[in-house]
Order: structure tokens, then C-alpha cells, then sequence
């Protein structure tokens, strides 16, 4: 997007008149108010409900989450007294900011408050200074638009400040000046509507000014900033919940119902069980060939379901239709593809992945390493990329083709498709005839095609052969025919070392088999071909229990790539004839660590800032229509984890187990008799158990009250009151 002024910008928008009108009502009515009245119960109720009262939808900004409790209200409101002369003298002073003044009331207002209710004490202020501060009451979208403005407008000389106050004065003035007027009222709309517009998690612009302080808000803008956190906190509060969260939030937008061939092969490589389509029985994915998923029936026979007709099966819905399987095939195909709508709701198709660690994994495991494959009579070892190495590779060829122009896009679609039709044919030849040269009178003959490449024996000796990957083929190909100026093999960047080193013979001779195929068929590349520039997708890696490995030793030199986002760095494994390896700026890395656990790996100085470290503590939850909370018993094992009772060897919120222990799902527990005794089972052998190993570790002590803290964590088992 190129930059533009800001005042163009702003000039393209259609205001919403509607917010504007109620913020011209009530503004000064807030003033008027603040400025005379020292009860509260002297106040215009009108104007005070719509100020302190009122959350979504009011006339400064709307906060449908974060806003202050009805306990929080009441406490302001009995302490009015404290807040009453501030809100006064700010109210009086409507040409130069207060900012001694705002915090000591944000001070004031904390004291009665159970959180930082940052967003609603910034709205109280805003209403009270039309002229001074914007309507953008959340220090996270501001910092958003402020980024935005930084990063498509001409001009942009603003530096961000310590505090919401100060960085709220200047983009209101900067607006004013761009817009060439002081009336605060007139375009008091355009800062939220302006970070709308480039709001690239929100496509839906609505007349909604909702400002919600979110969790998952703050830590995903944290997350675009340092690439990578640690989800931390002691147990069961909901750390890995919250990671997919973020991470369903960051992939949604890649995410279309439209099947794939790179969805399906991204998520069938592994070896994994999967159920059938229709009966009880299960089959095994075994990977991926060129022609499909390689599956194993329970009788142990290998079939291969074709690409296409997973897409038809997922497309239908196969397994939930009567008379759409119809033969063997269909059935390995319907069972591919109904894993694949099962994992829609848990992974965004190759987009996030999950994976665990634990005090064995190491580089070799995470990174890459070297496996051991049967070849008919002897064992071949070699290097290959692991999770890591592999979906930074599947993210970074999305970073590059986003920015590639469409043609070239184009041909690579074309090649690709071309090249998989010439080894189907190399792959029949093979088995007609005993053996086929890369060139006609050559010593070097193709023995073998693989999955991503073409296995040929070496000119010097026979009875040796080499792989020769099938990207360097394609890239060669369009390098050599169909880029200008032609690329040299040996000279062509993009393709690996050994395709540009002493046997660049073997790729040159057969590029040009592929080239002479292209040919001999009459297929050539189409330049009016069209096909839309490829979207930039955000990739994110949940690493679960990260600190239970030994960091250093599993990441080794990507301790580097983690800061230097999209440079080389070289691995200490070749792989397809190259060491490097890139972290590239669109994968995102979330890990999540138990604070209470002691015996596991320590995390260094050098790894810890390369992370930034959210924490994720016990809050007591309401009830909804999702969830039942068993508040009671929360309360009675929070009193335990205090500064008498947890060793000084910890910090409470490092080993106060989490909410999660406390919550039954309604879907689960029909009737208030069901769910008692799942609160009861709960807390009997999840909850006390845990207690009581804390007390044999050592890291609760000493008694509650009178009471022996052993009995007292005893005491809990009882039936739920």
C-alpha cells in the first residue's frame, strides 16, 4: 500500500455521525458536570449513567469487556469524595493537558479496583478533555494506529511516549492539523475510524467504537512485535487454551473451506491412525506420494487415495452421505478426508501446529537430524528437515511468493505441473525398460523416482547414486527457459550446492530431458495465464511445555534466527545440498511453561530475550453458558498459597493452581447433581492430591489458623457446598 497524507486518508472516510451527534450531546454535559457537582448523587443521572454506568456503546467509546464491575462502581462511588475534586480539576482546564492530574486519578481509581481498568479510567479522562486527548481509550489499538500512521502516512515524526496520556494528546493534534481545525468535536470520530481502516485482524468495518481491554488482543499486538513468547504461570490456567486462541486468531484470516493439495499434504506426512469413513475399523496414514496419501488398511495393504478425490470427498462430505462411497478407493480417500474436516476445528491447515517437549528432545528432534531409510537391500542414512525446519520452509515460501509479481507465480504453478507428468512417465519407462540415461549416450541412467526427487547414478562410479531434488529441476528449467536473461544452472542462486558445484552436469542433462519432453508433447507455458498475487498467511508453532527440554541444546544456532528474522544462518546438517536455514517474519512462535515446576530445564539470559514473557496467573471466573465455577472452593485454595504458607523459595503466582481445576463444563454436567459431583471428583483427586505433594516438596507450609496445613488441604475433599 503506498503512503499517503493523512488528511487523504481522513477525506476518504464517511463519518459516523451517529457517534459523533452523542458525543456533542453528552461531552459537554460530562464537563458541565465534573465542573460543579461534588456528590455524585448531584449529578444530572442521565448524564452520570452514561458516563460512569454505561459500558457498550457510550458516547466517548464503548467497552463491552474490561469496564468496571458493579463492586468496582460502588467503591468508586463511596470514595467519591477522593475522585471528585480531580475529575473537577480537569474539567476546569480545557486548553493544556493535566498529566500529574490524570495519573494521581488513574492512581486513585486502582485502589478501588480488583484489576487495571486502564481503558475505562482513560474514558473518564478523554470525556473530560474534547480538545486535549482522542477517543482511542485502549493503549494497545493506539499503539496499532500509531504503528499504521508510522507506516502509511508521509511525514510521520511522532515518538511514542510512556503513557497513554501523552501519546493520546499528540495524535489528537496531529489529526487536528492535518484536518486544519481545533474543534475536537468535529473530527473526534477519524482516529478509531483511521485504525479501522488498517486494521488488518478486523476486514468488517461496522459503526462499532469498541475499545475492550482483551487479553488475546494485547498479547497477539505483543506477539506481531517480538515474534515469539512464553505463555507462563503455574498450573491449570489455561496457558495452552490460550495459545491456540492466539493462534486460531493470527490464522483465521489464511483460512478458507476450500481444500487443497499443500493442506492435505501438510497435514498427512506424519504417520497417524485415522478412522474410517463408515465402520468401526481404523487405517493408517503412511505420507504422501506424488499421486496421493499412501494409507494402510487394517489388513495391512498399502493404497494410495488420490489428491483429487479427497477434495470431492471433503467437498461432499462423503462419510455422512449414503451411496457416495462406492468402491475401495473412495474409501481411503472419504477416511483422508473426513481427518482432515475433523483437524478444521484444531489447526488451520498447516497454518499452526502443535508439538510438545520433554527432557529427551533435542536439535536433532526439533530442527533437523538424520533418519535411517530402508533402500530394497541396504540401509541409506540422511539428513532431513524436522517441525521446525519444516513449517519455517513451508512459511517462508509464502513470505517469498507474496511478494513475487503473478507471472512468475504462474509459471511455477505451470512447471510443477508439467514436471509431475514427465516422472509419471519416467516412472512407467522404468518399468518397461532396464534402463533409462539422462541424455542418449551418457553413462549416467535414472534407477529410481522418489517422492521430491530423481535418484541417478554418478558418471565416475555406477554402483553409486545421487538424488537429484525435484525443485532444482523446476527452478533450473525456468531459469534456463523461461526467465530473461537466461540463469546458468551454475549460476542460478535458488538452486542448492550440489546443483551448482562439480555435478551440475547431472541437473543440466536432465533439465533439458524435461525441457525435450515439454516439447516432444507440445506443451509450452501460456504467459497470458492468470492467477491472483499469492496472500501473505501468518504461520504460528505452539510449543508446548517449552522449558522441559534443554533450550540451548535443542535450538542451537536458530538462537540467532529467532532475533534476525529472514537471515541466513547455517545449519549444522545439510540438507538438499544446502545448510541455511531462515526463520522468515510471518512464523510466529508461542511457547507455554509451568512456573511451578522446578525440575525441569533453565531457561538462559541469551533464549529469555529472545522471548517475551506473558504471564498467564488464577482469576476467579463467573458463570456463563458455557462453563460452571466452582468459586467456593477456589477462594479456600487460594487462602492457602500466602506469604506465611508458600516457601520464600516461590512466589504465589509461580504455584497457585489455576482456574481450570475449579471449572465444569455445562455440556458436561446436564444437572446441578452432576455437576457437584464433578466438582467433588475434581477437587478429591485433581486439586488435593496435587495440594499435598506441594506440602511434600515443600512448597506449602505451616498451618491455617489453628489448623494443620495437611488437614486443612484435607478438609477440601468433602462434598461441594
Amino acid at each position: 500500500m503506498e503512503k499517503q497524507t493523512l488528511e487523504a486518508i481522513c477525506n476518504k472516510i464517511e463519518v459516523w455521525g451517529d457517534w459523533r451527534s452523542n458525543y456533542a450531546k453528552y461531552v459537554p454535559l460530562f464537563i458541565k458536570e465534573a465542573a460543579r457537582a461534588v456528590r455524585w448523587e448531584d449529578w444530572d443521572q442521565e448524564v452520570f449513567h452514561e458516563y460512569f454506568i454505561k459500558s457498550s456503546g457510550q458516547c466517548v467509546s464503548s467497552l463491552k469487556q474490561g469496564y468496571f464491575t458493579n463492586d468496582e462502581k460502588e467503591a468508586i462511588k463511596t470514595h467519591w469524595d477522593e475522585i471528585a475534586p480531580l475529575l473537577q480539576k480537569i474539567a476546569q482546564e480545557q486548553h493544556e493537558p493535566q498529566y500529574e492530574v490524570y495519573n494521581e486519578l488513574k492512581a486513585r481509581i486502582r485502589r478501588y479496583t480488583d484489576q487495571d481498568r486502564r481503558a475505562a479510567t482513560n474514558r473518564l479522562i478523554a470525556g473530560l478533555q474534547p480538545q486535549l486527548l482522542c477517543t482511542i481509550v485502549n493503549q494497545n489499538r493506539l499503539w496499532e494506529l500509531f504503528v499504521q500512521l508510522r507506516i502509511n502516512t508521509y511525514g510521520f515524526a511522532l515518538e511514542w511516549k510512556p503513557s497513554w496520556f501523552e501519546n493520546s494528546y499528540q495524535i489528537l493534534q496531529l489529526f487536528k492539523k492535518a484536518l486544519n481545525t481545533n474543534d475536537g468535536y468535529q473530527i473526534m470520530t477519524y482516529p478509531w475510524q483511521v485504525y479501522e481502516e488498517y486494521d488488518f485482524e478486523n476486514s468488517v468495518k461496522t459503526p462499532d467504537n469498541d475499545m475492550s481491554e482483551d487479553k488475546t488482543a494485547e498479547i497477539i499486538a505483543l506477539l506481531k512485535y517480538k515474534k515469539q513468547i512464553i505463555l507462563q504461570g503455574p498450573p491449570g490456567t489455561g496457558k495452552t487454551k490460550l495459545a491456540k486462541k492466539i493462534a486460531q486468531v493470527l490464522t483465521s484470516a489464511n483460512t478458507t473451506e476450500v481444500l487443497t493439495k499443500e493442506d492435505i499434504i501438510a497435514n498427512c506426512r506424519d504417520q497417524i491412525s485415522i478412522p474410517t469413513a463408515k465402520t468401526k475399523l481404523n487405517f493408517k496414514i503412511l505420507g504422501v506420494n506424488e499421486g496421493g496419501i499412501r494409507v494402510e488398511n487394517s489388513e495391512g495393504k498399502e493404497h494410495t487415495a488420490p489428491y483429487n478425490e479427497i477434495v470431492r470427498m471433503y467437498e461432499a462430505k462423503a462419510w455422512e452421505k449414503e451411496g457416495m462411497i462406492v468402491n475401495g478407493t473412495h474409501s481411503y480417500s472419504a477416511a483422508v478426508a473426513k481427518f482432515l474436516h475433523s483437524r478444521r476445528d484444531t489447526a488451520s491447515f498447516g497454518y499452526y501446529k502443535i508439538i510438545q517437549f520433554h527432557p529427551s528432545y533435542s536439535y536433532e528432534d526439533f530442527v533437523r537430524g538424520i533418519v535411517a531409510e530402508s533402500k530394497g537391500d541396504k540401509i541409506e542414512y540422511k539428513n532431513v528437515n524436522k517441525p521446525l525446519a519444516l513449517f519455517a520452509e513451508e512459511a517462508l515460501k509464502n513470505f517469498q511468493n507474496s511478494k513475487k509479481i503473478p507471472e512468475l507465480i504462474s509459471k511455477e504453478i505451470w512447471v510443477e505441473k508439467q514436471y509431475q507428468k514427465f516422472k509419471e512417465l519416467l516412472e512407467s519407462d522404468l518399468e518397461k525398460f532396464e534402463e533409462v540415461l539422462i541424455k542418449n549416450e551418457t553413462k549416467p541412467k535414472i534407477t529410481a523416482i522418489e517422492d521430491d526427487a530423481i535418484r541417478v547414478n554418478r558418471y565416475s562410479n555406477e554402483s553409486d547414486s545421487v538424488l537429484i531434488k525435484d525443485n532444482d529441476i523446476i527452478n533450473g528449467y525456468i531459469g534456463l527457459y523461461l526467465t530473461s536473461p537466461q540463469i546458468k544452472i551454475k549460476e542460478n542462486i535458488v538452486l542448492s550446492k550440489s546443483a551448482r558445484s562439480g555435478m551440475y552436469y547431472l541437473y543440466q542433462n536432465l533439465t533439458e530431458k524435461f525441457k525435450k519432453y515439454l516439447q516432444d508433447n507440445n506443451l509450452s507455458f501460456d504467459p497470458e495465464t492468470n492467477i491472483e498475487k499469492q496472500e501473505l498467511n501468518n504461520y504460528v508453532l505452539i510449543i508446548d511445555e517449552i522449558n522441559r527440554a534443554n533450550l540451548s541444546s535443542v535450538l542451537g544456532e536458530l538462537i540467532y534466527a529467532l532475533e534476525y528474522r529472514n537471515e541466513v544462518v547455517d545449519s549444522i546438517y545439510e540438507v538438499d545440498g544446502s545448510t541455511k536455514l531462515i526463520l522468515p517474519p510471518n512464523l510466529y512462535i508461542i511457547g507455554t511453561m509451568n512456573t511451578a515446576d522446578r525440575s525441569v530445564g533453565h531457561i538462559d539470559y541469551a533464549i529469555r530475550r529472545r522471548f517475551a514473557f506473558v504471564n498467564v496467573l488464577p482469576e476467579a471466573l463467573e458463570e456463563d453458558e458455557e462453563i460452571y465455577f466452582n468459586a467456593a472452593h477456589f477462594a479456600k485454595v487460594a487462602a492457602l498459597f500466602n506469604r506465611n504458607n508458600v516457601s520464600p523459595e516461590f512466589e504465589a503466582k509461580d504455584v497457585q493452581l489455576g482456574h481450570s481445576y475449579f471449572i465444569v463444563k455445562k455440556q458436561d454436567a446436564p444437572s446441578a447433581a452432576e455437576r457437584d459431583e464433578l466438582f467433588r471428583l475434581k477437587m478429591a483427586y485433581e486439586v488435593v492430591p496435587l495440594l499435598l505433594e506441594y506440602v511434600k516438596d515443600g512448597i506449602l507450609t505451616g498451618k491455617i489458623g489453628e489448623q494443620d496445613i495437611k488437614d486443612y488441604i484435607n478438609g477440601l475433599k468433602p462434598d461441594v457446598s
